[in-house]
């Protein structure tokens, strides 16, 4: 008959060091001398049936480790759009560009208004009022594609050809900005729809 043993007995730790002062094993658990035989047997019965537990998981995690061939056997290929531009159809894109040009200073009534700063400075004047976000005349020299001395003279002319004005900003403590007149907003839009056609 075996004896009744507390209930921690069976999950005595597998590695266990013996003290040769007490014979017995660390942290106060009996010698496995001090044990009836069968209740030992039992232990390392249920410790091998562990390690088995063990070495079959860690075998199933081994066999779904990252394999980059497998994966990229089972990824789907993307395909990329075959590229349709020519030397060609870049070509006529180059003509239709010049085509807008000349007709975007048809529109404008000045011969190379669209190779001008001046073309520049409209553009920035219709997006500021689309989004609903002054620029200020700084802001425009600077941005311009030539020097701030260069763009101030060309928004002067631009005043004269009544397709901008110079105003006040009063939500910026009276910054002066750049506005299209009734005279340049549908002039910028139409010549916008030229180049928007030709792309």
């Amino acid at each position: 008959m075996l004896l009744a043993l507390p209930v921690y007995i069976t999950s005595v730790p597998a590695l266990v060091r013996k003290s040769a002062a007490t014979g017995r094993l660390k942290d106060g658990f009996t010698h496995q001398k001090s044990l009836p035989k069968g209740v030992f047997m039992s232990i390392q019965s249920d410790k091998s049936n562990s390690d088995a537990r063990s070495q079959e998981v860690d075998d199933q995690s081994r066999s779904q480790e990252f394999d980059p061939a497998t994966s990229a056997a089972q990824s789907p290929t993307i395909v990329s759009a075959p590229d349709t531009r020519t030397p060609a159809s870049l070509g006529d894109l180059a003509a239709s560009l010049l085509a807008a040009r000349r007709e975007v200073d048809e529109i404008f009534e000045h011969e190379g208004f669209a190779a001008s700063p001046a073309w520049d400075i409209i553009l920035q004047a219709f997006q500021a009022q689309s989004r609903e976000a002054p620029v200020t005349v700084t802001e425009a020299c600077r941005k311009a594609p030539s020097g701030p001395t260069t763009a101030l003279r060309w928004i002067g002319a631009l005043e004269e050809m009544q397709l901008l004005e110079r105003v006040g900003d009063q939500n910026d403590g009276g910054m002066t900005v750049i506005k299209l007149t009734p005279k340049g907003q549908p002039k910028s839009e139409q010549a916008l729809q030229v180049y928007l056609k030709a792309a």
